[in-house]
């Protein structure tokens, strides 16, 4: 950190540093501070389980763990998604949605990290090989920071598959 003639305070890189102020008037007359600079954390949101994801099976339910961070000085705000929203979404051609599920986690307004776990029903879906040509499933994780933008983390197509017939 750097201080300026008017004792502003400049953090130049994370970690820890101590000031020392002399008076201008009285040499003896000085303080310490101890000062612990954050390092910068850039918004995100991430699906941590996609290994997990990548078949689901058709009549099974199917757990989503995303994580978030709004970024330094952020929060998660209300905006349009009311928190952190896991989708399930089933889109026909050119990105029409069919269907949508949304589970929201109002829990993360006002947060600036954390985690979210939402459970899902794939009962009455369709095996993605057998959708009309043009039509897919994506899973989709969003937020929206205080600084006014959106993030999210997608798994893009969401391969469903079907159940195993036992013979």
């Amino acid at each position: 950190a750097k201080v300026d003639e008017n004792g502003v305070i400049t953090a130049l890189k994370s970690g820890e540093t101590t000031i020392k102020v002399t008076s201008n008037a009285n040499n003896a007359i000085t303080d310490t501070i101890q000062v612990t600079v954050k390092p910068v954390v850039e918004p995100y949101a991430k699906i941590l389980n996609k290994e997990q994801l990548e078949q689901p099976i058709v009549g099974n339910s199917i757990t989503v763990t995303a994580k978030y961070h709004a970024g330094t000085g952020n929060t998660v705000i209300n905006a349009d998604e009311g928190g952190v929203r896991i989708w399930l979404r089933h889109f026909k051609n050119e990105w029409f949605p069919i269907k949508d599920v949304v589970l929201v986690d109002e829990k993360a307004l006002n947060t600036v990290l954390g985690q979210v776990i939402q459970t899902f029903s794939l009962k009455d879906y369709i095996p993605t090989a057998e959708l009309p040509e043009g039509q897919f499933y994506q899973m989709r994780v969003t937020f929206t920071a205080s600084d006014g933008n959106m993030y999210d983390d997608v798994i893009y197509p969401l391969n469903i598959v079907e159940k195993e017939k036992t013979p």
